[in-house]
């Protein structure tokens, strides 16, 4: 091997070791940007795709079966997640049976009725008594509990709402 081979070698070797070095650092540069990134905007995707709810007390959900002392309520549920960049999945649906004793408030909510306000300037209570036998398959209602029911198949209801919403006839 001649001192121009030699030469010539060593610094083939040598740009090969630059070039490397200077990949490598732009490669570690660029990934801590990339971790700096995703804390940056880990708070805004939070706050606009939070987490599943901790605690539930109430739902609202379709019903599916209306009985003697209960109804099973059909919800979407509260376990998934749905982040915009992920592949769309339909949501999840749970069957709740929700229990009815004599102290469940039934409520049939009028939103077209008058919102009135007592001398304090406090909301009245809105609605109107209702019965069991009143609900019907298909009926959308909003459930409360005194208890976590985020995970409880069968559960006892405070209070059930149902909001009465009367289609127009040109629309039906």
């Amino acid at each position: 091997m001649t001192l121009k081979q030699i030469v010539v070698s060593a610094v083939v070797v040598l740009g090969i070791f630059t070039g490397g070095y200077y990949v490598g650092k732009t490669d570690k540069d660029s990934a801590a940007k990339d971790v700096e990134d995703i804390a940056k905007y880990k708070n805004a995707i939070d706050e606009l795709f939070p987490e599943p709810p901790v605690e539930v007390f109430d739902v609202r959900g379709t019903i599916k079966i209306v009985a003697r002392n209960f109804v099973t309520i059909e919800i979407l549920s509260f376990q998934q997640r749905v982040l915009p960049w992920e592949e769309p999945q339909p949501r999840t649906k749970e069957e709740r049976k929700v229990i009815v004793v004599k102290d469940t408030e039934l409520v049939k909510i009028d939103p077209l009725a008058p919102i009135e306000f007592t001398e304090s300037g406090e909301l009245t209570e809105q609605g109107e008594p209702l019965t069991l036998s009143e609900l019907k398959k298909g009926d959308s209602i909003r459930v409360k509990s005194n208890q976590n029911i985020k995970t409880n198949k069968e559960f006892t209801a405070s209070q059930i709402e149902f909001v009465v919403i009367d289609v127009p006839e040109i629309l039906q």
